[in-house]
């Protein structure tokens, strides 16, 4: 339960130098480890809490996947569907690094070598959803915690995404998410989706009693992390 977890918090913090740079996450999950004091509050979390988080996810996955070949990939990635749904000729001839990674990601999209791509997505600058584009089943799976309809912008970009590379519309279909009864939890709900949805061994679905357990455990984890 959350007790537990924060001691096991309130241990590591003992341990733990207040300075610089979070270690054992890679260049894009990096934080300034002051800023994990955000995961014991009530705190909205900030792409500063979010990319670290999923950075803690792409790790566990190396360790044992339970589901096949999955890329878990920053909220940027998903800013640059974006950006390429509304500018097809940028997309298709941008040489930049992020958008040629972009595209060799729907190029693996559409062979099934790589069959899940999850990340989560920021939708109207407020709000974070949990995304998994599923090649296997030719799917793209939302996960959101108000279980509200998904703005048709985001499905649009996504639809458009993997039907420009693929040659087929992928159906949308719901990704199972706990329910958020509060206003700030939604990035804690988000990272738990993917979590259950890859790792359901380890990780069951956030509730509304467990959500504040979830987040001590993100800082947990990531406090491990620094201290390895």
């Amino acid at each position: 339960g959350s007790h537990t977890m924060a001691g096991d918090v309130l241990k590591l913090l003992e341990m733990t130098e207040w300075d610089g740079d979070l270690a054992g996450l890679s260049k894009i999950g990096r934080m300034d480890i002051t800023k994990l004091a955000g995961l014991a509050s009530t705190a909205w979390l900030t792409d500063e809490h979010v990319n670290p988080g999923v950075d803690l996810l792409r790790m566990q996955l190396e360790y044992g996947c339970e589901a096949g070949e999955v890329e878990v990939v920053m909220n940027w990635f998903y800013e640059l569907v974006v950006q390429g749904y509304h500018n097809l000729d940028h997309y298709s001839t941008s040489s930049t690094k992020n958008m040629a990674w972009v595209w060799k990601m729907g190029c693996s999209v559409a062979s099934k070598a790589m069959e899940y791509v999850c990340f989560i997505a920021n939708v109207g600058r407020n709000h974070w959803i949990s995304v998994v584009i599923d090649a296997t089943q030719r799917q793209i799976q939302i996960g959101d915690s108000l279980y509200a309809t998904i703005p048709l912008n985001v499905v649009k970009a996504l639809q458009w995404w993997t039907g420009y590379h693929t040659g087929e519309e992928f159906s949308v279909v719901d990704l199972p998410i706990g329910r958020q009864t509060d206003s700030h939890s939604c990035g804690v709900f988000a990272w738990n989706a993917l979590a259950t949805r890859f790792l359901p061994i380890a990780y069951g679905r956030a509730t509304e009693s467990t959500i504040v357990a979830e987040r001590l455990r993100l800082m947990r984890d990531a406090l491990r992390v620094n201290l390895e």
